[in-house]
């Protein structure tokens, strides 16, 4: 059961992240409102820092530094300048890392039998 909501919680980070990409790719062509992917960039990103300090992996300090450099470059964007470029170079590999992350983490590791626990 815990691993079933574990994958949940996962599943609904991801399509967060992968929605504020999607959205910011909107939001550039005027498709959508900025405020918006903002806001779920900075919930989306906030969250997935959290998941993966937690999970504390070579690769995960690295999706980390990428959503910081990606949501501050985010909040500091004026039109079209260096730091949307810059913006979109962090954010693109960040989301892709992170859900990569986040899905090799629900396979079990190889040579393991997943086993499920009964209660009498």
């Amino acid at each position: 059961m815990r691993r079933l909501l574990r994958g949940a919680v996962l599943l609904a980070l991801n399509g967060l992240l992968v929605a504020a990409l999607l959205l910011g790719f909107a939001a550039s062509r005027g498709a959508a409102d900025p405020g918006l992917h903002g806001m779920a960039g900075v919930v989306a990103g906030g969250l997935a820092v959290a998941s993966h300090v937690r999970r504390g992996g070579g690769l995960d300090f690295l999706v980390v530094l990428l959503l910081l450099g990606t949501i501050g470059f985010g909040t500091m964007l004026e039109g079209d300048s260096v730091t949307a470029t810059l913006h979109l170079a962090l954010a693109v590999p960040a989301t892709l890392l992170s859900v990569g992350l986040h899905l090799s983490g629900l396979a079990p590791a190889r040579g393991t039998a997943v086993v499920e626990e009964t209660r009498g």
